[in-house]
């Protein structure tokens, strides 16, 4: 064996131009079967907002015919999505909830 060890030093500059992900708006559309109640406690609860942020949402989609209540990258909001429509057709509503990239 060998007593005699060599270090070596290696440094290296990598240019990485990495990209951000889009982000995409997850948004509820009003429409005129779907209680107000039901979508306010549907945003406090998949959104994790306080009671007042999922009224103010609420009052936006009922007054402004949608609103975009959070924005994440695709995978996460195609998730919130589909569990809000999972709870929507649970409890029988109908409520339109959309994904748009945002700008």
């Amino acid at each position: 064996m060998s007593d005699v060890m060599e270090q070596v030093d290696i440094v290296e500059e990598v240019d990485l131009d990495i990209e951000e992900p889009p982000l995409y708006g997850v948004v509820f559309h009003n429409d005129n079967t779907t209680p107000i109640d039901f979508v306010v406690g549907l945003i406090a609860a998949v959104f994790e907002k306080s009671r007042e942020d999922a009224e103010k949402h609420a009052l936006n989609v009922h007054k402004n015919g949608a609103d975009t209540v959070a924005v994440y990258d695709y995978d996460i909001a195609d998730q919130k999505k589909h569990e809000c429509d999972a709870a929507s057709k649970k409890f029988g509503f109908k409520l339109k909830v959309t994904i748009e990239e945002q700008n």
